[in-house]
Formats: structure tokens, sequence, C-alpha cells
């Protein structure tokens, strides 16, 4: 029987998972400028060429609405553009800019720095533990147990 109190061991694990957020946070003292939600969208978009504006509400898992203002505070940056689609007027299509695609290779330069760091603590053996460890417990219940 474990010693480790689930709960600790629970509150431990969103508390790393958290860190994360400091990449995003306006208000950190080493930002990029972004909100979560801004950056996870500038990541998705430099995916692909153009997104339907309602493609990516859904793969965010956000409301149109809250996307639209989203993507007004990425335009005023000059991150990104919308476009009506040539096949069908009816649908927006949103794209990185140049500008954006730079932001997102500082970002990615950032985020790895940031990584970095977080794991230098371990040896590439505890890494490789920890890995194996967080992708069980991120397959679906009862797969693999």
């Amino acid at each position: 029987m474990s010693q480790v109190d689930e709960n600790e061991l629970a509150a431990l694990l969103f508390r790393t998972a958290s860190m994360q957020r400091y990449i995003h946070e306006p208000e950190h003292k080493n930002n990029l400028g972004f909100y979560m939600g801004q950056y996870r969208c500038m990541f998705l978009l430099a995916r692909a060429d153009a997104v339907s504006q309602k493609e990516l509400a859904e793969t965010m898992g956000i409301r149109p609405a809250s996307l639209s203002e989203l993507l007004h505070k990425l335009e005023e940056k000059g991150f990104v553009q919308r476009a009506t689609s040539d096949r069908d007027r009816r649908v927006t299509l949103v794209s990185l800019t140049g500008a954006g695609m730079e932001e997102v290779g500082r970002c990615r330069a950032r985020q790895r720095a940031v990584h970095r760091d977080m794991f230098s603590v371990l040896t590439d053996e505890e890494k490789e533990q920890l890995y194996h460890i967080l992708d069980k417990i991120n397959q679906p219940h009862g797969k693999d147990r």
C-alpha cells in the first residue's frame, strides 16, 4: 500500500502543470505578452495555411464569439488576418501573418527554454520514467490496465 496521498499527488501534478502558464501570462516578468488562448490559437494556425473561423473555434473548444474577440486582439497586433473564402462567401478563413509566424518562432524558443529549465533537475533516466508515467495516466481508462 502506497504512503503517498493521492490528493497530494494530484495537487503536485496540477501545480507542475500550472508552471506552463508562466510562458503565457502577460504579468509575468519574462512574458511574451500573450494570454494562453491567444498563444494556443497562434500555434494552431502555424500548423495550417488557413483555417475557417468555425473550425478553429471547435478545435479550441471555445464559443465563436470568444474566438472573434481573441482574433480581434491578435489582428490589432498584426499577427493574424481574416479573409472571406473564395469557395464559400459565408466562411471566414483565419491565417497567421508573416509577423505572426515570427512571433510563434519567438514563443517556441521561449517555451523550449522554460521546459529545459523545468526539467534540468531530472536525469535522462528520470525524464524517461516521468514520460512513461504521465503517458500511462493519460491513457483512456481501461486501456493498458
